[in-house]
């Protein structure tokens, strides 16, 4: 109803001047008021200026990639002096991680940053941190191994193990330097298994590990320089007296460390700040990231600063570090057997986020684990059972806690590329005797694979390029590829956006017929644009993927050359 329809009493109190708009007085029929005026040009305004920065503000401004060649080595190995040792001061590391490091995160509004070690194709080049050089020779078969076990005779060493406080320290006949540990004597083969395997695994990623070998010694295949009691105590403690005329076999696992000088843990907040190589946070780094994925696949449920170590390679002075992760003998769920008389009353894997678990002051623990199978003492609490979304570690470990989407997804790839040959050489590779638990571990290990790349592959588009011709652009579905998903649950859709985020060209949805499928820049778009954006998004059944898949192309010569991708 308009104000004019509204029958009025003529009230000389309410004449004024004031209420007389452009010659209108607001009680005389057929007058206007300022507010039937006034409001509605200004609410029109409003609208427009409102529209323009709502349209504005929906324009996704994508980055903006050099044009530049894709850098696929990071010239990390320039030589350092050598650094001081750093050891974890546990004390310190649990205090911040559980309140300082877990507070902050909580209160934190703003997202992890993007990994600071990638390229522009989102991939993670090779540097003294990850070298895919290594995966290769690990998928060989055999593989092609730098040292191998240890050669007889062993000699006994005064030095404290490095990677864990358990163990031996030896010599082999070549002066290489072992560490030899044993299983605990209620889970034969357990411990010495998941190092061996896990290892061998996280180097078939392309990740730094030292080699683990299976190895059955007796105490006549070590020498020591003198007589000493500290040592033969620390070889009974390995060893235990064999029967008269008889020696006693032990299996153990031997550890090739250090490979070079041993400068002590990997930080997994920042960079060294005595190597100058060391420029990227490690919270930021990829390659630390993926511990997540692999953990979530190798069952390790204690990953902390402990299980990465850092190396000096070469003579001080002309050397530089390399980075490794160790200490699998918890992996494989060796680290969570639950034993049917333990009482479980003291717990550290409480129920939970850090945030939760602050505010409950750790009175809410989770619901107690089940007693771990007993029919495969070489197996540890590993099951098919994996939940890649919510796998975390105690304490939580920085680089774990700033994952991003696009991490999960090239760790993720990485595991997918291992031959299933090369997990069963793994395995075997443990010398377990019952054969049944050999199967048991590769199914189990196939299925947790199938279960965390599947994961992974869901929370972006898993879109790839294959190759360039003119202006056509040929890309392969990775969950397609793996066969994760069929073909007839998939569809795509996008847009070609310029270089600000206007649109340029929408493409129309539809399904790949196979992993692989092309799509045609329009010649208009490529000839008026200095760059160009092919964004793309898909749906699995219906649902669509979290993050959009972005590709960058600068138009050259009737084709294209790619700038970079964003997954």
């Amino acid at each position: 109803m308009k104000w004019q329809d509204v029958p009025f009493r003529k009230d000389p109190r309410l004449r004024s001047k004031s209420l007389v708009v452009d010659g209108h007085d607001p009680l005389c029929p057929g007058s206007r008021l300022p507010g039937d005026v006034m409001p509605s040009r200004w609410l029109a305004i409003a609208v427009i200026v409102l529209g323009c920065l709502s349209a504005t503000s929906c324009v996704h401004r994508p980055a903006r990639f050099a044009d530049r060649p894709i850098v696929t080595d990071i010239a990390d190995d320039a030589p350092i002096d050598l650094p001081r040792r750093i050891e974890l001061n546990w004390d310190w590391y649990l205090s911040d991680a559980f309140l300082r490091r877990s507070l902050f995160d909580a209160l934190n509004p703003n997202r992890p940053d993007d990994a600071g070690d990638i390229n522009a194709v989102d991939e993670v080049p090779r540097s003294s941190w990850y070298q895919p050089e290594g995966a290769e020779l690990a998928l060989l078969d055999p593989p092609i191994l730098q040292d191998g076990p240890p050669m007889l005779p062993l000699t006994v060493l005064h030095d404290s193990p490095r990677i864990r406080s358990d163990g031996l320290c030896v010599l082999d006949a070549r002066n290489y330097r072992y560490e030899l540990r044993r299983d605990d004597s209620e889970r034969p083969e357990m411990r010495t298994s998941a190092a061996a395997i896990a290892s061998r695994l996280i180097r078939a990623v392309g990740l730094l590990s030292p080699e683990v070998h299976i190895v059955f010694l007796s105490e006549q295949d070590f020498r020591w320089p003198t007589e000493d009691r500290t040592l033969h105590s620390s070889l009974r403690a390995l060893i235990p007296p064999a029967p008269a005329n008889a020696d006693s076999i032990v299996r153990m696992s031997a550890t090739r460390w250090p490979v070079g000088i041993d400068v002590g843990v990997t930080d997994p907040f920042d960079a060294r700040d005595d190597d100058p190589n060391d420029v990227v946070p490690h919270r930021n780094r990829r390659t630390m990231r993926a511990l997540k994925v692999l953990g979530a696949w190798l069952g390790i449920s204690s990953i902390n600063p402990s299980k990465t170590r850092d190396v000096y390679v070469g003579s001080p002075g002309y050397g530089h570090l390399r980075h490794y992760v160790v200490g699998m003998e918890d992996a494989l769920g060796a680290a969570s057997v639950v034993k049917s008389d333990k009482k479980q009353g003291l717990r550290t894997d409480l129920g939970g986020g850090p945030g939760f678990n602050f505010l409950t002051l750790g009175l809410w623990p989770g619901s107690l684990r089940p007693v771990t199978q007993t029919r495969w003492l070489a197996i540890g609490d590993f099951d098919e059972n994996v939940d890649p979304a919510d796998f975390t570690t105690s304490p939580p470990y920085a680089p774990m806690t700033h994952v991003r989407a696009a991490d999960g997804y090239w760790a993720a790839k990485r595991i997918a590329s291992i031959p299933t040959k090369t997990i069963v050489q793994a395995v075997r590779h443990a010398r377990i005797h019952d054969p049944s638990a050999e199967k048991k571990l590769i199914d189990v290990l196939l299925q947790r694979r199938h279960a965390v790349v599947k994961f992974w592959y869901s929370q972006v588009t898993p879109a790839e390029m294959v190759h360039i011709e003119a202006r056509k652009v040929t890309l392969r579905d990775e969950a397609i590829s793996r066969g994760l998903i069929p073909p007839t649950s998939v569809q795509y859709h996008g847009e070609i956006v310029d270089d600000s985020g206007v649109v340029q060209s929408r493409i129309p949805r539809f399904e790949p017929a196979t992993e692989s499928f092309e799509i045609q820049i329009p010649r208009k778009v490529a000839e008026t644009n200095d760059r160009i954006v092919l964004r793309l998004q898909v749906e699995v059944d219906g649902k669509r993927a979290p993050r959009v898949c972005e590709m960058h192309f600068r138009p050259v010569a009737h084709s294209l050359r790619l700038l970079g991708i964003q997954h």
